[in-house]
């Protein structure tokens, strides 16, 4: 499935292929990422393994960013979570994925709102009816993918984990 292309900064993540029937524990997917006017593949096979990225300049390129980024909170460290170049990846191709999940429920009529930046709630409203949480699952997006039964809290457990960038 192609995705839509993405830009973080100095990063753009063109050609990317996401593979659903492959994807695991991980997004499997190939996709071009270009910093610093070089380009390389970068690949996710989907089975819980790192992202690799095939340009050891790339990469250094990317860790660079990562460096500049502030912490990602995380409960089991005071300090937060230093994200590295691949995990930036892991990030847009999971945005990507976003997109075209929410791309497809905006085409079926569904319009939403986020509170922020507390991610306290969610309201989805198709047609000027609200629709449950569970309907909501049922086609939601992939961060609901690992999460069995679908409640509130998960539900917005899903969101901060894309409200963040984080890839479950």
């Amino acid at each position: 499935m192609k995705l839509p292309n993405q830009t973080l900064g100095p990063i753009t993540l063109t050609k990317i292929d996401y593979v659903p029937s492959m994807s695991e524990e991980t997004l499997a997917f190939t996709a071009v990422v270009s910093i610093a006017g070089v380009s390389a593949q970068c690949k996710n096979d989907g089975h819980g393994g790192e992202t690799r990225c095939y340009d050891a300049d790339v990469v250094r390129a990317l860790n660079a960013v990562a460096a500049t980024l502030p912490p990602v909170p995380w409960e089991l460290d005071d300090a937060g979570w230093q994200r590295t170049g691949v995990d930036l990846i892991d990030s847009m191709v999971q945005s990507a994925l976003t997109a075209h999940e929410d791309e497809k429920l905006i085409k079926k009529g569904f319009t939403h709102e986020v509170s922020a930046p507390e991610l306290t709630s969610v309201a989805w409203v198709q047609r000027g009816a609200i629709v449950t949480d569970k309907q909501l699952c049922a086609g939601f997006a992939p961060a609901m993918k690992q999460i069995k039964e679908c409640t509130p809290e998960a539900l917005r457990a899903a969101l901060v984990v894309r409200a963040l960038g984080v890839v479950s």
